[in-house]
């Protein structure tokens, strides 16, 4: 009872439906947006004697308290079964249903598989970017290495220089 009171809430034809006395099964809905239709609006009375009449919605042509066919004692709603194209028709609409999923996910992956692509793009030109700053530095590092050597070597060149007019 409580998914068929949701389903109402938020699907307008269930709730005319259930206010008109008219749904014939339980309905449930998955999500936003309208359950899909409930089943046939049509209900079929059986009185306790076996007699069969139209069944009507509450305040129409007849109903009421003032007369009519009236839902008593010794009445029961019975449900008519969907025909084989109602069966059809919903099968159809399920599977387009799921068929807009189904495109809905895929435009989602492909948008995510693009911007992941481009995050891959900018993190190998920041790695490029970077071997080519290191590669700067190991020359940089090679260079001034080479440079202290020399250096060392002339000042120990102008050392023994000095140690030689010293003494």
């Amino acid at each position: 009872m409580t998914a068929t009171l949701g389903a109402a809430l938020a699907d307008p034809q269930v709730a005319e439906q259930l206010a008109g006395g008219t749904l014939t099964r339980a309905a449930r809905s998955e999500g936003f947006g309208p359950a899909g239709p409930p089943g046939p609006p049509a209900l079929a009375l059986v009185t306790s004697s076996g007699a069969r009449g139209p069944s009507r919605p509450a305040g129409g042509a007849g109903g009421g308290r003032g007369g009519g066919t009236r839902r008593g004692a010794g009445t029961r709603a019975r449900p008519a079964e969907p025909t084989a194209e109602q069966a059809a028709a919903e099968r159809e609409r399920r599977r387009q249903a799921d068929l807009a999923a189904a495109e809905r996910t895929a435009a989602e992956a492909a948008l995510a598989a693009q911007a992941a692509t481009a995050a891959e793009n900018d993190r190998e030109r920041a790695v490029q970017t970077l071997e080519e700053q290191l590669a700067d530095a190991r020359r940089s590092l090679s260079e001034t290495r080479i440079a202290a050597r020399r250096a060392r070597a002339r000042e120990r060149q102008a050392r023994q220089a000095l140690d030689r007019l010293r003494g």
